[in-house]
């Protein structure tokens, strides 16, 4: 059996990072970037939780390390005025801003996790990956496992993508952009 991890304590607190900047409007920040390929949720999901977040009157922040990453982001921000793209930057930048965060939506990477162990609203998503092995933990973190039936497969690369698919099935299984939208408005009620 898995132990309750949700109470961790990591002694990560808010306070090590600076407030956000009087005035700044809550954001909320979307770890997309990843390692594996059979870890990156569909960019046409990533879309609609921006114009979600739009509606809302919230902005989204995302970062980037790499060129692949840097075009994903500016392919988000496209024709979208409330995504900010952060320049590169290091764990310390990053931690203040996820720190700042009213909400953290991100596949199984560190931001993610780091967000978590901050104590911050956490959406985490898996399909190729296993919640139970390295799934976030946090008081606020919430973790969204697809229940396609190969899932969770630990593949780096999908074995289950056929020529016309660019995302993995198990992504469309369960954890769509509306199933998201649902656990976010619970998330934050």
């Amino acid at each position: 059996p898995i132990p309750d991890l949700s109470q961790v304590d990591y002694a990560l607190t808010l306070a090590q990072h600076p407030p956000a900047s009087a005035g700044q409007a809550p954001y909320w920040f979307f770890a997309h970037a990843t390692t594996w390929e059979s870890k990156h949720w569909p960019e046409h999901y990533w879309h609609d939780l921006v114009a979600f977040a739009g509606k809302q009157g919230r902005q989204v922040w995302v970062s980037y390390h790499n060129d692949e990453e840097e075009a994903r982001a500016k392919r988000l921000a496209r024709l979208r005025l409330n995504v900010r793209i952060l320049p590169p930057s290091n764990l310390t930048t990053l931690a203040g801003v996820l720190a700042n965060a009213e909400l953290v939506i991100g596949v199984d990477t560190g931001l993610t996790h780091l967000a978590a162990a901050l104590h911050r609203p956490v959406i985490a998503l898996y399909g190729a990956t296993e919640a139970g092995l390295t799934g976030v933990v946090g008081p606020h973190a919430q973790v969204l496992q697809s229940t396609f039936p190969c899932s969770p497969c630990l593949r780096e690369q999908c074995i289950e993508l056929t020529d016309w698919q660019t995302t993995p099935p198990c992504y469309a299984h369960n954890l769509s952009a509306n199933a998201v939208t649902k656990q976010i408005i619970e998330l934050l009620a």
